[in-house]
């Protein structure tokens, strides 16, 4: 998983939701909707992390899962929830029944599609200039691979091992 602003931060510096909150006219805390996608070329899972980060204690306060609905836009909007394998708070809940009631809309809902497909482009594309900036901080993505590879032959991923001895190792499987 890959934050959005990290792929295509032209897009995400422009289209990242923000909501503040309000306590007596006065903002209590601004909360960034930071996307974050699966950086794997060959899987199409059709869901985006949305990480709630807190500008008033610069922390991650709730993680919300949501899942893209099958049959497009116009069906009921997708699985929505928080994700219990991440970070929350005990704003978590208030924070997800905001999102849903609020945040997420149809328009909202074709925008993160929108982000999905560009980040899937961007990553499937070994010559899209993210894959430098992801190589300088250390990310390395996993090409999209053709043909799998034999068990003596370089393996796919680009790690320079034999396939064997990489992905292709036991407990890659």
């Amino acid at each position: 998983m890959i934050g959005f602003r990290f792929v295509l931060p032209e897009v995400a510096e422009h289209e990242t939701r923000t909501l503040s909150t309000m306590i007596r006219g006065n903002v209590e805390d601004s909360l960034v909707f930071d996307e974050v996608y699966c950086a794997d070329p060959e899987c199409d899972c059709q869901r985006v992390i949305i990480n709630v980060l807190s500008l008033r204690s610069k922390t991650q306060i709730a993680t919300i899962n949501h899942a893209f609905p099958h049959g497009g836009v116009d069906a009921e909007l997708g699985r929505t929830f928080l994700d219990p394998l991440n970070p929350q708070t005990d704003r978590s809940p208030e924070i997800l029944q905001t999102f849903k009631e609020i945040l997420l809309t149809k328009k909202y809902e074709t925008r993160l599609r929108e982000h999905y497909a560009l980040f899937k482009h961007a990553i499937q594309d070994p010559n899209h200039p993210c894959h430098a900036r992801l190589r300088q901080s250390g990310i390395r993505i996993r090409p999209k691979s053709r043909l799998p590879a034999g068990p003596y032959e370089p393996c796919p991923c680009g790690s320079g091992k034999k396939h064997r001895f990489c992905c292709g190792a036991p407990s890659h499987r």
